[in-house]
């Protein structure tokens, strides 16, 4: 079970570690593993249930005690999230996993000064500890409003069920062309809709490509360019030029002759659309194993915007 996790086989982890508790159920270890898995399936109240029923065995395993903290924040109890954490800060402050799970935990509640604090702490005790690190990353995106707002929804996305997921990415193809239509319907309602148009465009694109944007973002300052890796440094650099180039196409088709003026409304479409891609390949890139699916999308669909 700990091997399959490790390897990201998540479902066959929860298996290995359902049959292990089965042949012992006194046994706090795979019970853990079972908490472990469930929260990568995302999970939580399954995670909750599995972590619980190990802390009834053992009330100071520290390691079940912080995946019933993250359970209890992604189930939206983040009181009780936050309480159970800082008790097993007090049994064992030098635990860089328990610090790293209170600053997310915070995160969550939109306490990023606050969560920044324990997630230097988790550094400083493990500067390996990557939980740590990329809670730390999200602190220093939200300095900006609206990736607080995209933190939200990521949030709100982990706790829902799948076909909600899928059904809001269907719909996100849908509503513009709907509020498009409206506008032509009725020119009198454009100056609303469109606005709105373009704000939901906008934030269908930060879903996808909010990330490696915002890490594009960070290269401008000390703290981005020490903790972003080589390949999150790229990628978002990409995503900033990608963005560039949509911006200034759109600026410039406003002033353009109409028939070069619709070449540059393509060009800033094809920007926004290359943010798929390069948002795609860089979340990949962490996993070897995956690298070859993400650099074939990023082929095929960048041939694609070209």
């Amino acid at each position: 079970a700990r091997a399959r996790l490790d390897g990201g086989r998540a479902k066959e982890s929860l298996e290995a570690a359902r049959a292990a508790t089965r042949l012992d159920p006194s046994y706090v270890f795979p019970i853990a593993l079972e908490a472990a898995a469930s929260m990568e399936l995302r999970r939580p109240a399954d995670a909750l249930a599995a972590a619980e029923r190990a802390l009834a065995l053992d009330a100071y395993d520290t390691a079940c005690a912080n995946i019933r903290g993250l359970a209890l924040a992604r189930l939206y109890r983040r009181d009780a999230s936050e309480e159970g954490l800082r008790a097993a800060l007090a049994r064992d402050p030098e635990s860089p996993t328990s610090h790293a799970a209170l600053g997310h935990t915070l995160l969550l509640q939109n306490r990023p000064k606050e969560a920044a604090v324990h997630f230097r702490e988790a550094l400083r005790l493990d500067p390996t500890n990557q939980f740590a690190r990329e809670g730390l990353m999200h602190t220093l995106r939200s300095r900006v409003v609206l990736y607080r707002v995209l933190l939200w929804w990521i949030g709100f996305c982990h706790r829902m069920p799948g076909w909600v997921i899928v059904a809001a990415i269907v719909g996100s193809f849908f509503v513009p062309r709907m509020l498009a239509s409206l506008s032509q319907s009725t020119p009198a309602l454009a100056p609303i809709v469109e606005p709105a148009r373009i704000l939901f465009l906008a934030f269908v694109v930060l879903t996808w490509a909010g990330t490696s944007l915002f890490n594009g973002l960070l290269l401008a300052t000390s703290d981005g360019r020490l903790l972003l890796g080589r390949a999150e440094r790229v990628f978002g650099a990409f995503s900033l030029l990608s963005i560039a180039v949509a911006l200034g196409a759109f600026a410039a088709s406003w002033w353009a002759a109409p028939s070069v003026g619709e070449t540059l409304g393509r060009a800033a479409v094809v920007g926004l659309f290359l943010l798929l891609p390069i948002s795609i390949a860089a979340d990949s890139w962490a996993s070897p194993q995956r690298r070859p699916i993400a650099l074939g999308a990023l082929v095929l669909l960048v041939s694609l915007g070209v």
